[in-house]
């Protein structure tokens, strides 16, 4: 077996076996949102956070490749810059610097593009490994569906809904990415799409709020929620035609697990739920953080907004949606709508995508090579911060989960002191 196999073979054991035991820990800690925040922590062990310091050339080796092209770079820039210093040193004049420059430019370029092609094909493992967990994960969404209860809402409620809470934080994460954190559009697209998904699924609590805040409610919150889900698959679609990249267009058919999932019958299976929560969310989660390094791409004011997007954007969205039908009482309306933060999976799904199809690059890989206009190994940089974000915004939701708990039940406790208080009026 040569060495590229057992490279290979060790990044797909260690991005499987890693994430799994660390979860594991945790939850036997009882820590809250246990599955994300354990692939969380994985990523980063194996990333270039901490392997990537520790032991750079393993690090190199299994999640990154091109290792001999990238020596062979390397030599061929330090060659060329002495090659200039001999030439200063000299006294040659500075047009011929500037034409040494030009020569030596279409060199550095051949040497970079030949690095990018080694590292896209030495990560195809890691990438096909994605793929299969992003659908994965997507499909396990018909495990919680929530049963057909009541159709008198009709379909303008929780289409209203479903834009409402899709719309208002993927616009805002859209511009701020395109304008204040200046992006591709391609990028910025990517960015909007995954705040703009709606929830994977609805939890336990989630349900029971909605129901208790109108009959029927959790059923209609789930397909407010398909709503969301709809129209951010339409931006991630935008986003990998923006590309211009046959191979990152190729990254919409994990994604069409989702829709997929919605036309399955109920799978009510306890045990694919503990696979769900125990293994796919901790790998995929894992799979994004081991293209980040969290030192360098920390950008503390794009994860606060991210943050305030991924929640409390969503739910004001989904809230503003319920208002604007009449009909509900507020504090009602806000239990009602508390599911449509529970988007942690679906955040991940997308963030995954952008970052191996190359929207988000990280690892110093970008688009596929021959994509679009030409090959651009460092296309969309800064997309790293993005998928940080991103992945600490989801990790947020699953954590935050005992607290919308306690949110819910202060809000029917507000609510019932109200009604006691009418009566006793």
């Amino acid at each position: 077996m040569g060495a590229g196999a057992i490279n290979h073979l060790t990044a797909l054991g260690l991005l499987i076996a890693v994430p799994i035991v660390v979860a594991a820990l945790l939850r036997w800690a009882r820590a809250p949102g246990w599955p994300v925040l354990g692939g969380l922590l994985a990523g980063m062990l194996l990333g270039p956070t901490i392997l990537g310091r520790v032991a750079p050339r393993q690090y190199e080796d299994w999640f990154v490749g091109g290792r001999t092209e990238r020596v062979s770079r390397d030599d061929l820039a330090r060659t060329l810059d002495r090659e200039r210093f001999v030439a200063l040193n000299a006294g040659v004049a500075s047009d011929r610097l500037r034409a040494m420059d030009a020569a030596h430019e279409p060199q550095l370029r051949a040497a970079a593009q030949v690095l990018h092609e080694a590292r896209w094909h030495d990560q195809r493992s890691l990438r096909a490994l994605a793929a299969i967990v992003v659908a994965l994960v997507l499909l396990g969404s018909a495990t919680r569906h929530v049963r057909h209860r009541d159709r008198r809402q009709g379909l303008v409620a929780p289409v209203t809904i479903g834009l409402w809470a899709a719309l208002l934080p993927g616009m805002i994460a859209f511009a701020v990415a395109w304008r204040l954190w200046p992006h591709d559009l391609a990028t910025a697209l990517l960015a909007g799409a995954a705040m703009s998904i709606g929830p994977w699924a609805l939890g336990e609590i989630d349900r029971e709020a909605a129901d208790q805040a109108e009959f029927g409610g959790a059923h209609m919150i789930q397909r407010a929620g398909r709503v969301a889900s709809a129209a951010g698959l339409a931006a991630v679609a935008g986003a990998l035609l923006a590309a211009g990249s046959s191979a990152a267009a190729a990254w919409a058919a994990p994604l069409a697990a989702l829709p997929i999932a919605w036309l399955l019958p109920h799978l009510k299976s306890p045990a694919l739920m503990r696979v769900i929560d125990a293994a796919l969310l901790p790998v995929a989660c894992a799979l994004i953080m081991v293209r980040i390094d969290v030192i360098e791409h920390l950008n503390v004011w794009m994860i606060v907004v991210f943050m305030v997007l991924a929640g409390d954007g969503r739910w004001i969205g989904a809230l503003l949606g319920a208002l604007i039908m009449g009909g509900r009482s507020g504090l009602r309306t806000m239990r009602l709508v508390t599911g449509a933060m529970s988007c942690g999976p679906t955040m991940l799904a997308v963030t995954a995508v952008g970052v191996y199809s190359g929207l988000l690059p990280g690892a110093g890989v970008g688009l596929a090579p021959g994509a679009g206009a030409g090959p651009s190994p460092g296309a969309g940089a800064g997309g790293e911060s993005i998928a940080l974000a991103l992945v600490l915004s989801a990790a947020l939701i699953e954590v935050t989960t005992p607290a919308r708990r306690a949110v819910v039940r202060r809000l029917v406790e507000t609510e019932r002191e109200i009604e006691e208080i009418g009566h006793d009026g």
